[in-house]
């Protein structure tokens, strides 16, 4: 590394697409994985559009596997090596590099390159509990990671509270070279990574010495030598160098400042044009940050303070703020809308009939030519209502959707015109029962949010879907000629259901205590259940009472409990 300027040719990121690609899997694997059903749904940010005119890619991490999908063939290109669930991603601005990082033991980052789907960069346990978030520079040559906390089972570390974080004046990192493995465990850091190059540690390192875990971290798009990370309560700006350590300084904000209560912090953002930053709440406020000429002997007049505070969206979550390249600063809420601000956060357009749940991320296509969306007078601060146009989008959210708006969508009257094409489709809650059809390519998946989900594993596609408003499904059972679907509920429910369209046949409750495990005969005349007490329950399909002239139903048989610990298999002879 020869300093901070331009990079050198062994730090050029290209040099890796001839001969240093290699594959993302094993030669020999005794599973080979073909497709993933999912999505890391709460990672913020974690959903990226990798389209321009020529693909229609999007990359997003489902548990240990990053999935390069073409939402329009249905394609997935899947990214394996991770031993821990995705925790955070990125992509370069050229949407050339991928990176993923996870938390855990062995925690590893990869940088990837996208077009081959083969990893380029591997840096084995960057921290040492993982990689709590990450961002990745304009001119592609650096990488800041923020370390993962130490997990909630080990012991908090000595003097946390009374750290550096708390000091409001500039402080010097002496330490920021290389931290100690004590010091590392003791506190969250932040490193800044020159990836390209052949060393296989940071350049630079800093602990941040507070017990307000950070979540966000960025680079100054206009100044990668400059950096933000914030948490709930506290922002942090950092400057590093490739031979000096980091400096840091955390303006504080306090509610007096401004006579009104400030929410928790979510994302942070540079503005550009200006020296100003932007951080927004959970409250639906944006804290303004800027250098400020008043003296109020606490902060220096060469860091930024809090100088206004803007109301935007009164008691909903700011979950997603970004600036986009065309003068816009691009905001995500709790409420499901994603809104387009000018730089002084008046509102240019909006889209508010997405009704996919609370955003989680926000992704622009590759635009080809920039020309097309360039905003007459933005700069200005002029509205937009002649002519608003933006790139597509994609927006992620909390109930596992990702939804492909246009910006001509704004300009629609009805507000089902409005909703935007879903494009992925993934599941809300952990999985908790799971079960194949014995005879046809499909596959039934519930979870505790209320779904259950019939997918066709060959034509990868949404078969049937029924969602229980007041049940809470555990587990699945097929019966073996296919025609039913058991369903055992938390509750002692059962329910048996038609497996041609999910319609219920009869429900059985016997028991108050969770259903774990459910088998039919070989003929599927019987259905046995297995409850949470330790009963085990036998329903028979026949007539009743075995009177021919009757027709078959399904009928309560017998109760036993003959165990004195809870029942892990259940099967008939």
């Amino acid at each position: 590394m020869e300093g901070a300027g331009e990079p050198s040719t062994t730090d050029d990121p290209n040099r890796f697409l001839p001969s240093h690609q290699m594959s993302s899997g094993g030669e020999s694997q005794a599973l080979t994985l073909h497709w993933t059903l999912g999505i890391n749904k709460d990672v913020v940010g974690g959903v990226h559009n990798l389209s321009d005119s020529e693909s229609s890619d999007m990359f997003y991490a489902a548990a240990h596997t990053g999935v390069i999908f073409d939402y329009n063939t249905g394609v997935q290109r899947l990214l394996q090596g991770h031993v821990n669930p995705i925790s955070a991603t990125c992509v370069s601005k050229d949407k050339k590099w991928i990176v993923t990082a996870d938390t855990g033991p062995d925690s590893m980052m990869v940088v990837w390159e996208r077009e081959s789907g083969t990893p380029v960069k591997t840096f084995f346990n960057p921290h040492p509990y993982g990689v709590h978030a990450l961002d990745i520079a304009p001119k592609l040559q650096y990488l800041v990671t923020l370390s993962a906390p130490a997990p909630a089972s080990s012991e908090p570390p000595a003097g946390a509270a009374g750290g550096a974080a708390g000091a409001d004046q500039s402080k010097t990192l002496d330490q920021s070279r290389m931290l100690s493995k004590d010091q590392e465990q003791d506190y969250q850091s932040v490193s800044v990574w020159d990836w390209p190059a052949d060393q296989e540690g940071p350049i630079c390192t800093a602990a941040v010495g507070t017990q307000d875990i950070q979540t966000c971290v960025l680079f100054n798009a206009w100044d990668t030598h400059e950096i933000a990370t914030n948490g709930k309560r506290r922002v942090f700006f950092w400057t590093w160098d490739v031979e000096q350590p980091f400096q840091f300084y955390s303006p504080a904000l306090a509610p007096r400042d401004f006579k009104q209560r400030i929410g928790d912090y979510t994302q942070t953002i540079f503005l550009p044009e200006s020296t100003q930053a932007a951080t927004g709440t959970v409250d639906g406020d944006v804290v303004i940050w800027d250098l400020s000429l008043i003296v109020d002997g606490l902060s220096r007049p060469d860091e930024r303070r809090a100088v206004k505070i803007i109301k935007l969206c009164p008691d909903v979550s700011l979950n997603v703020l970004q600036v986009h390249e065309k003068a816009r600063v691009v905001i995500g809420a709790a409420d499901g809308a994603v809104r387009f601000y000018d730089y002084q956060f008046r509102v240019q357009a909006w889209f508010e009939d997405l009704s996919a749940g609370s955003v989680k991320s926000i992704s622009f296509e590759k635009s080809v030519d920039d020309e097309d969306y360039e905003l007459p007078g933005a700069s200005s601060g002029v509205g937009v209502e002649d002519d608003f146009k933006c790139p597509n989008f994609l927006v992620s959210t909390g109930s596992a959707l990702v939804v492909l708006a246009e910006s001509r969508l704004f300009y629609e009257l009805s507000p089902d015109d409005r909703r935007g094409r879903l494009v992925l489709q993934g599941l809300d809650s952990p999985v908790h029962g799971l079960c194949c059809h014995p005879q046809l390519p499909l596959v039934a998946v519930c979870g505790y949010s209320g779904f259950l989900h019939m997918w066709n594993y060959n034509t990868r596609s949404l078969h049937l879907v029924k969602i229980f408003e007041k049940l809470v499904p555990h587990i699945l059972q097929f019966s073996p000629d296919g025609k039913l679907l058991a369903v055992g509920f938390t509750n002692g429910h059962c329910k048996l259901l038609k497996s041609t369209d999910l319609s219920e046949v009869v429900s059985f409750r016997d028991s108050r205590d969770c259903v774990t495990h459910a088998a039919f005969s070989a003929d599927s005349s019987y259905l046995a259940l297995a409850h949470a007490d330790r009963c085990v329950c036998l329903y028979r399909y026949s007539h009743r009472p075995n009177d021919k002239n009757y027709p078959k139903e399904w009928m309560y048989s017998a109760k036993h409990k003959s165990h004195w610990r809870p029942i892990v298999g259940l099967c008939f002879s």
